[in-house]
């Protein structure tokens, strides 16, 4: 059973049971959904993912955020999360091949862990 795990602004979602990813091309993507004017939350932002060689991290990057991380291993658990500073909603999702596999979209919360 191959795991995909999305987080955004601190909310770790889980979804079991999305067979089929070994062999295919995993791409990660993180954007903001709304967020206040004023703000420069999309600044300051840090994203964490896996690839075949283990958990990465990227930090202050700006969004939108992709990443491909290439083709999945037999057993390749697929996983980003997005942490923003500031206000606002954040989408992080899950691609294989270009389908979406998994997806989740934050509550706005105030600096979110």
């Amino acid at each position: 059973m191959i795991i995909a795990s999305v987080g955004g602004c601190g909310v770790l979602h889980r979804t079991a049971g999305i067979a089929g990813i070994a062999g295919k091309i995993i791409r990660y993507e993180v954007g903001f959904i709304s967020s206040p004017e004023d703000l420069l939350s999309h600044r300051a932002v840090s994203i964490n993912y896996s690839t075949n060689d283990g958990q990465q991290e990227q930090r202050n990057v700006g969004l939108p955020w992709t990443k491909s991380v290439g083709t999945a291993a037999p057993g390749f658990t697929a996983a980003v999360k997005g942490q923003c500073c500031g206000f606002g909603t954040i989408e992080c999702r899950i691609l294989a091949d270009g389908k979406v596999i998994d997806q989740h979209t934050s509550t706005e919360d105030p600096y979110p862990a």
